[in-house]
């Protein structure tokens, strides 16, 4: 969820929610109208401190210097409790007005309640609502706490209302509204320091579990209401609060002797109340407001535990829907190009020539190729996400247009989106390039969308992402029920080691030569004169065996105009020595004419198999027919590669083995595209490539043991 940049919300606060944990929100009013300092920030951090011990993240809400805060750090709180009275009350109608003013305001229930929903907070508690004055069928003085729940979809745990309020029409507004009213363990609705108005109420819960299944469906449903949760003072503390309910009458009819209406009536009762209580109201209300805060967030674990249980099941059922979310990498793309075709290498001077710009980015290119092969058949029907992070810039704009609802994109304030900029020779190969990514480095683990990422069918994360950030992503996707597979991307030779750590745990890695080099040697392992990809890809798979790694892992490895070879691991199910020989056959794909490769015979892809002596590592080469002339850019070469796999591997369901196919004839169509992705890459040509792949007889008998074939197969 994007947030406009007037919201600050806490990294507890915002890693809680991104985790789908409980939060309670709270409000503000009860800090600066609602009591003295330093009773007031006393009584907060303490309320914090009884959420936090049922196990919820609590989200005090206020505005302080221009901005929403969500979720106020112990300077913040000392610093709105000295304020007090100097807080601006807050009502929905007031926000917009007290944040260009940059005054401080304290959140009411109805400002509360909409920051919270804009947040994503669904449980929200606080001391009473307000309600229908005495009386109102003449002033019309309707606290604006009750319209707020007829159009806000959050759950206000409380104590009720005042009992000063004409408690008999509150309710009857309240329906008029749509509001659900639920009764805590009772029949009646309370009456704050009352525990029973003596008026019934139309719904009853007897349990945190039982109010959290209500929430699930009504929120489920979209139903766009709010409900309250009427909570009860417990019956043996009752007694204290008879005399606080004295006074408060007797202030009541203080306040209208005196005209004292609207906004300023609050503050007085409760001065008045504690003035003639000797301060025993001050100890109740403090009473009341930790054993809502109790309950509220007793509510909101179970139904944060309810939520996980559904997409745990989600995940673990539903066959059908599947999601590739892809986290890392989105930028804007400068590629400058001479108009000399015949121009190779660095010219170390200025040319003619052209550049074109496009959005950009390892991560993006992949969920664009993805995107690309989006079928509506429902067999094949797939979602694709993109995760990253912009700027506030006209960069970050342009980005967030270009990628839509496909993507969940944090906003990083006070950083540049990021761009790449790169120099090609006119051969199309690139001579150097610059990526300016801080930005997609500076996106913590508490910025995730981890709903997103952990309800997925694979996760394909890339080398611009922090370490901190690929190893958690790796962590969760492990823990998952079921674990979910995670595909690495590095990127490039200074970042790939950032995914060592988690190189037991990637189902694959998609390095180039000189990566994988980095790899190898970043993992203390001398690197051989003359290293090959099968040689350093089998170091790579053995060194990292564990007891902790997956039982089949894949190096992917890109070789340019040669191909790519992919290395399994087979540790635990290693073949038969004798079934380790090199067998191999050419596939042949016819491919549009529009391809623009010059082969109207179609791509001839040169495939080998054999196995280590001991049989735990299974190597697949993949060559291509020679390119003579015609290539435009080969920027999506490798993306093309990674992403036409996982499609093939996760949503035509081939082996890893055979969906590389797949990605090697995308990566081909590619080097003929000014774009990354090659348009002739289509949901038809890659799902009649699959049949193809699937049905070659030739093919699967590559994939078990037997002796070297040699066929041609056309599509």
């Amino acid at each position: 969820m994007t947030l406009p940049d007037s919201f600050q919300v806490s990294a507890s606060v915002a890693e809680a929610l991104a985790r789908k944990d409980a939060v309670v929100a709270l409000e503000s009013t009860i800090i600066s109208h609602g009591m003295p300092y330093p009773d007031n920030v006393t009584t907060a951090r303490q309320v914090e401190d009884v959420i936090r011990q049922h196990g919820a993240v609590p989200a005090t809400i206020g505005i302080m210097n221009g901005k929403i805060c969500v979720g106020m750090s112990a300077d913040e709180l000392e610093s709105f409790g000295r304020l007090g009275r100097e807080c601006v009350k807050v009502s929905r109608r007031d926000i917009a007005q007290v944040i260009a003013s940059g005054r401080p305001g304290a959140t009411t229930v109805a400002a509360t309640m909409w920051i919270a929903a804009q947040c994503g907070i669904r449980v929200f508690v606080t001391g009473g609502i307000g309600g229908v004055h005495r009386g109102a069928e003449e002033t019309w003085d309707v606290s604006a706490d009750l319209t707020e729940l007829g159009r806000t979809p959050v759950c206000v745990v409380c104590a009720g209302a005042k009992s000063i309020l004409d408690l008999p029409k509150t309710l009857e507004y309240l329906e008029t509204q749509g509001v659900c009213v639920v009764g805590y363990g009772t029949n009646d609705f309370p009456a704050f320091f009352s525990p029973r108005s003596g008026l019934p109420v139309p719904h009853r819960c007897d349990t945190a579990a039982e109010v959290a299944r209500l929430l699930k469906a009504h929120f489920d449903l979209q139903l766009s209401s709010g409900i309250v949760v009427g909570v009860p003072i417990p019956e043996s503390e009752a007694a204290q609060f008879a005399d606080v309910e004295k006074a408060t009458q007797q202030a009541v009819e203080e306040a209208r002797s005196q005209s004292i209406v609207g906004r300023d009536v609050t503050p007085f009762l409760l001065s008045r109340i504690n003035q003639l209580t000797g301060g025993a109201s001050l100890a109740a209300n403090i009473a009341l407001i930790k054993h809502n805060a109790a309950v509220g967030a007793q509510i909101a674990t179970q139904h944060a535990q309810m939520r996980r249980q559904v997409r745990s099941t989600d995940a673990g059922t539903n066959c059908a829907h599947k999601r590739i979310c892809v986290v890392g990498g989105l930028a804007m793309d400068f590629i400058a190009r001479p108009a000399d075709v015949r121009s190779r290498g660095a010219s170390r001077t200025s040319m003619p020539g052209t550049l074109t710009t496009h959005p950009g980015g390892v991560a993006n290119t992949i969920a664009t190729a993805l995107q690309a092969v989006q079928s509506r058949m429902p067999a094949q029907e797939f979602e694709v996400s993109l995760v990253s992070a912009v700027g506030s810039d006209l960069i970050g704009s342009s980005l967030r247009q270009s990628v839509g609802d496909a993507g969940c994109l944090v906003r990083i304030d006070g950083t540049r989106s990021a761009t790449y900029t790169a120099l090609l020779d006119g051969g199309g190969e690139l001579v150097g390039a610059v990526a300016d990514m801080a930005i997609v480095e500076r996106m913590a683990p508490h910025m995730l969308p981890w709903d997103l990422i952990l309800s997925s069918t694979l996760v394909i994360c890339d080398g611009n992402l922090a370490q901190g950030t690929i190893t958690s992503i790796c962590q969760r996707c492990a823990e998952a029920s079921p674990p979910i597979p995670v595909w690495f991307e590095p990127v490039s030779i200074p970042k790939c080691v950032r995914g060592l750590p988690c190189l037991p745990h990637f189902h694959l890695i998609k390095p180039n030569h000189d990566e994988l080099a980095a790899i190898v040697t970043n993992m203390g392992q001398r690197q051989p004169q003359q290293g090959t990809e099968t040689d350093m890809a089998e170091r790579m798979l053995r060194r990292t065996e564990a007891a902790g790694s997956r039982p089949e892992r894949h190096v992917l490895v890109s070789c340019g105009a040669r191909g790519a070879v992919l290395a399994t691991s087979t540790a635990r199910t290693p073949l038969r020595p004798g079934s380790c020989r090199q067998r191999g056959l050419t596939w042949r794909a016819d491919l549009p004419d529009a391809a623009g490769s010059g082969m109207r015979d179609g791509l001839g892809v040169r495939i080998q198999s054999w196995g280590s002596s001991d049989g735990r590592v299974v190597f697949w080469s993949y060559g291509v027919d020679a390119i003579d002339n015609g290539v435009v850019n080969v920027t999506g070469a490798g993306d093309s590669l990674l992403a036409l796999t996982a499609y093939g591997h996760f949503i035509q369901g081939l082996p890893v083995q055979l969906a590389a196919i797949l990605g090697l004839v995308a990566a081909h169509l590619s080097l003929f595209s000014e774009s990354p992705i090659s348009p002739l890459v289509t949901p038809e040509l890659m799902s009649r490539l699959a049949d193809a792949v699937r049905g070659d007889e030739g093919l699967s008998g590559l994939m078990c043991v037997g002796a070297s074939t040699h066929v041609n197969a056309k599509l």
